[in-house]
């Protein structure tokens, strides 16, 4: 084995843990630099929901929210906590650069789930939904 195939084997074997660890990993969002939702995703069989947002080119910032649906069509806002132990929000302000990483608590259990940014002044949008399975 060369070590161009090594390298390639380790990748392959990364990208595999990766999906076993969270089969939903999904952007919802990317570089969005408008006011928008993304679609609904199903999450119906998965827990330990996160969104991870990254933000580029921001010097005001955005607001974004998640929401549950029970049918992919009409949500309802949904309460989720900064991985900094803060205390949990529906609307969340992106006021610089960086990862943002927001949890659903387990006991949130929804069929489909989404994000929107709600206002804007600068800036882009990455957003990335992750789940493990039940």
């Amino acid at each position: 084995m060369t070590v161009q195939d090594k390298d390639a084997t380790d990748v392959t074997i990364d990208k595999i843990k990766s999906i076993l660890e969270y089969p939903l990993d999904h952007t919802l969002l990317a570089d969005a630099s408008e006011i928008g939702s993304s679609e609904f995703v199903n999450t119906a069989k998965y827990k330990g929901i996160t969104f991870i947002v990254e933000a580029e080119s921001v010097t005001t910032g955005a607001d974004i929210k998640f929401q549950g649906s029970l049918d992919g069509v009409s949500g309802i806002d949904l309460t989720t906590f900064e991985d900094n132990g803060s205390t949990g929000s529906v609307s969340k302000t992106i006021s610089a650069n960086g990862m943002y990483v927001f949890t659903v608590p387990d006991s949130i259990t929804m069929k489909y789930m989404a994000a929107e940014i709600t206002s804007i002044t600068d800036g882009a949008y990455t957003v990335t939904i992750l789940g493990k399975p039940l």
